[in-house]
């Protein structure tokens, strides 16, 4: 049945089209270069931090279970949006379905803030750590962890919720410049969090060279 002219068309969207802030083709393939190089970076790097403290018992701390998580927010992160960047750079595919735009689009807004609540989870074991040493083990324990990790969840739960206020500002800037930042946003902290919280603690240092030595 045909709708008549005075009711509204309707259709269902199936996929949408992405358009990157890069257009000219020889520029994707020179901005694919560094972005392929970090975003190996990034999986590599985190990678050999989850295997050595999954491997290293001496590592089993809570301390390090918040490294791990990190890390773990890091390469979902990096396989959510960095693969279908290069896709489109190399391939010029830049259909995406309306359910994988949306699992995208979820897992970006509910992982980016549970990274601000991982570092305030690690901050607060710091401060133990210097200002209680004799009552850290009591305090930081396994449950702490689970706890914060609960805490994290459900934080995340009331940020993802509608605020119709977050739409509501004007566009001053060219539309490709938040693409841009958002694209660093995800694989730089992913490269660079993995040395700087990772491979400059001792502990890490000796698991890592104990990883290598068994492999060898």
């Amino acid at each position: 049945m045909l709708p008549d002219s005075n009711s509204s068309f309707s259709a269902e969207v199936s996929e949408f089209l992405l358009n990157c802030f890069v257009r000219s083709p020889k520029w994707q393939l020179w901005l694919s270069l560094p972005l392929s190089f970090l975003f190996l970076l990034a999986m590599g790097a985190n990678a050999t931090l989850l295997i050595t403290i999954w491997l290293e018992k001496s590592l089993h701390e809570p301390m390090y279970y918040l490294l791990s998580l990190l890390s773990l927010l890091d390469m979902v992160l990096c396989l959510t949006v960095i693969p279908k960047v290069l896709a489109i750079f190399w391939f010029d595919l830049r259909s995406i379905s309306f359910s994988a735009c949306f699992l995208q689009m979820f897992i970006m807004n509910n992982f980016l803030p549970m990274e601000s609540c991982t570092f305030l989870a690690m901050a607060h074991d710091r401060y133990v750590a210097i200002c209680k040493p004799l009552h850290y083990p009591s305090i930081i324990t396994d449950q702490f962890v689970a706890k914060a990790i609960v805490f994290i969840l459900i934080r995340n739960t009331f940020l993802t919720a509608p605020i119709p206020i977050t739409h509501m500002a004007k566009k001053k800037v060219s539309p490709d410049i938040p693409v841009l930042l958002n694209i660093l946003h995800h694989v730089i902290p992913a490269a660079l969090n993995p040395i700087v919280y990772g491979v400059r603690t001792q502990e890490i240092k000796q698991g890592i060279w104990k990883l290598l030595r068994r492999s060898w």
